[in-house]
């Protein structure tokens, strides 16, 4: 819908209401979860890949009620690899992805990162030879509770996209707050797994026509994915600016 694209930022905001009191409840995978913040990131600026450390570009937005204030931070994430090349001819500049977590969740994650249970590198405890990660998940993955209870986490996406359309700027604000599924799937499972099992059938159907590797943003209809999506129960709204 764009002439021109020039910067794209995607939020991604979750949290976890079933998570109550001092209770430590990963929003999805623990481990992804350490990966995501022990790992560096990128972002693309003006036209160039550039590494940043974990915990880098932080951000603090007001979101909607009953998200609040979150901080958000760079993550590595794909849509900063693939948005670059999809919009290449489109004169892209800049593409970040920021991830903001439960609040009382991130800093207990900081804790225990800072404090090294996120490493992988093998200790020896009372002559047994162990990574503090393997111990940590273990530790989560058995714990009673884990896996009982309704999921109640909630996921708000934003998409800010800036550009031009017609000789004016024009700044696109896709949006779209994703809650747990009727069927008991937590949010972390149905709005990742949807979106592939609608990929999937797209191609099935020949409504992909290339063939070969492309970014769902280079070959997907939209019309038909966001079609899909609503059918799920997945609402996307977007707000238009334009610079008279």
């Amino acid at each position: 819908r764009l002439d021109t694209v020039e910067d794209i930022l995607i939020l991604d905001a979750i949290i976890n209401r079933s998570a109550a009191g001092y209770g430590f409840v990963p929003p999805y995978a623990l481990n992804t979860i350490i990966e995501e913040f022990t790992m560096n990131n990128f972002e693309y600026k003006d036209g160039k890949h550039v590494e940043m450390p974990p915990f880098s570009g932080k951000m603090t937005v007001d979101f909607p009620e009953p998200y609040g204030k979150l901080n958000l931070y760079n993550m590595i994430h794909s849509e900063v690899a693939t948005m670059p090349i999809a919009y290449k001819d489109k004169g892209i500049k800049n593409v970040a992805f920021k991830l903001a977590l439960p609040t009382l969740f991130e800093e207990r994650l900081r804790f225990l990162i800072e404090n090294g249970l996120g490493s992988q590198e093998k200790i020896n405890v009372k002559g047994a030879s162990v990574a503090p990660r393997d111990f940590l998940l273990e530790v989560f993955e058995t714990k009673p509770g884990t896996k009982t209870g309704t999921p109640d986490d909630m996921k708000l996406l934003r998409v800010i996209v800036s550009g031009t359309k017609g000789g004016k700027k024009c700044t696109y604000e896709v949006e779209t707050d994703l809650h747990h599924h009727p069927w008991g799937l937590s949010n972390g499972h149905f709005s990742v797994g949807f979106p592939g099992a609608i990929t999937a059938k797209m191609l099935g159907r020949g409504q992909v026509k290339e063939k070969g590797f492309f970014t769902g943003e280079q070959v997907i209809d939209t019309d038909i994915y966001f079609r899909e999506l609503e059918k799920r129960d997945v609402h996307v709204f977007a707000k238009v600016t334009e610079q008279l």
